[in-house]
């Protein structure tokens, strides 16, 4: 995991999320816009 001013990039299960533009490559992944990103396995980040 990296984080970045600007934004932050998540790995998981070929997932990449950006602050500003978002591209999910996963199933059953659900994003509250900078907030709260939720992941299958039970990850839970808050970006915001």
């Amino acid at each position: 995991m990296s984080l970045f001013s600007d934004g932050v990039m998540l790995f998981s299960d070929d997932v990449v999320l950006f602050a500003d533009e978002v591209a999910l490559f996963s199933d059953d992944v659900v994003l509250f816009s900078d907030e709260v990103v939720l992941f299958p396995d039970g990850l839970q980040f808050s970006i915001g």
